[in-house]
């Protein structure tokens, strides 16, 4: 297949075809990182291989004749590298390939350990040229600069391999607006990016705080402050966010201060406006409003309402820090808690309605200071009650609210709030 104007070709091709290209790894991709479970399952698939097996899609980007970047099939392409040496092919030209300065050659070492290990213990099932003819892929050769053009491809092919996520596309979308003379600079930006990566891999109680702090919250204040609608399962939808804005041409722009809501410049600004809200939502989650959020309200669907709470309450951090955030916290929660009374069954796209018509995000924008604030959401509570004789998950509900404002209460000096959180923890 190709289109009229041949910058794209969708050809199936052998891995021997493959493996005579020049393939190079653009700084954009992430690092091989394939664990155990991803080179069991493929050597899995093609033990014993003797007739023709196709192994997914690999998308190559046309950089000069013979040259080609791998846009998607680095995991599967490297591993079958590994094998091919491990069964005494050693003239292989990705291996040559300089791979980041991080984890990636401690991932090829020890998966190359695995391979050697998994081949012995399955003596002959592994024929060398029967894997380099009859191990077969969908290649789609992207001929054109615009890599815009193989994410368009990518985002409907099925592949075996890692799927890009938003972040992996913003990573590629933001290295074209550096300096293509400044090869240090990108280098450098690449592997701080990669070194966070890397820490998510490792470290579960972040719970890839990148997507959470930024792809979940911020990218919520974001939309809930432009009176936005949206769909959490739209394709996509980070990255379209978090692309660069569209700017006038002839005036640079200036004035960086790093706030949730100010639009993304393309290149350095953009990597450095993650890292600063990676690390803010990391200390976030060691306060203790987090934690009170995290013990009452993540159980059953109340979490639908402890994630609105969370995105609210971050951005409140983020303006003002741990100035009075536990009494912020209470507010907005009791202000949300009005949805899960109101209604038997709860939906994630009603509670994220409700939360944006609560104007809490403009609120938290316009405070200049906490008490500011904290007034705004004290006039929300007054016409907030839930005195009724609830039952099921509602009756739950209210249990661990009064839980959770029960802790906060012993935790405030705030005489105006105190006495708010008292008349609740009383009905």
């Amino acid at each position: 297949m190709c289109d009229d104007n041949e910058k794209v070709k969708l050809e199936c091709k052998s891995l021997e075809e493959i493996f005579k290209y020049e393939l190079t790894i653009p700084n954009y991709q992430r690092i091989y990182c394939w664990t155990k479970k991803n080179v069991i399952e493929l050597l899995d698939d093609i033990n014993g291989l003797k007739s023709e097996y196709r192994l997914g899609t690999i998308i190559l980007h046309k950089i000069d004749e013979n040259k080609y970047n791998i846009v998607d099939g680095q995991q599967r392409l490297t591993t079958l590298s590994l094998l091919l040496y491990k069964l005494d092919e050693k003239e292989i030209k990705l291996l040559n390939n300089r791979y980041s300065e991080n984890k990636s050659n401690d991932f090829i070492r020890y998966n190359y350990y695995l391979i050697g290990n998994y081949v012995n213990n399955f003596n002959n099932s592994f024929d060398i040229e029967t894997i380099k003819k009859k191990l077969t892929f969908n290649v789609l050769i992207i001929d054109d600069e615009n890599l815009d053009l193989a994410y368009t491809f990518f985002s409907n092919v099925n592949s075996k391999g890692y799927p890009l996520s938003d972040f992996d596309l913003l990573k590629a979308h933001h290295l074209r607006f550096f300096d293509s003379d400044n090869e240090a600079q990108t280098t450098h930006i690449c592997n701080i990016w990669d070194k966070m990566l890397e820490e998510e891999q490792v470290n579960e109680k972040y719970e890839r705080s990148y997507e959470k702090g930024i792809g979940l919250y911020i990218y919520r204040l974001r939309k809930w402050l432009k009176r936005e609608e949206w769909d959490e399962d739209e394709k996509l939808r980070i990255k379209n966010e978090f692309e660069a804005a569209p700017i006038i041409d002839s005036i640079p722009p200036f004035g960086e201060k790093f706030e949730y809501n100010e639009p993304i410049q393309g290149g350095p600004h953009f990597f450095n406006y993650v890292n600063i809200f990676n690390k803010k939502y990391k200390e976030y989650i060691e306060t203790e409003a987090h934690n009170i959020i995290d013990e009452y309200l993540s159980n059953e669907s109340h979490w639908y309402i402890k994630d609105a709470v969370e995105s609210f309450v971050f951005g409140y951090y983020l303006k003002f820090g741990t100035d009075y955030l536990i009494e912020a916290m209470s507010l907005i929660v009791i202000i949300l808690s009005k949805i899960r009374f109101d209604n038997a069954r709860l939906y994630q796209e009603s509670v994220l309605e409700y939360a944006g018509n609560t104007n809490i995000a403009m609120v938290i924008e316009q405070s200049s200071s906490p008490t500011f604030m904290l007034a705004q959401l004290k006039n929300k509570t007054k016409t907030i009650s839930f005195n009724e004789d609830y039952q099921n998950i509602r009756k739950r509900y209210k249990e661990r609210l009064i839980k959770l404002l029960e802790i906060v209460e012993g935790k405030t000096e705030v005489e105006e709030i105190k006495s708010i959180l008292n008349n609740y923890i009383k009905k």
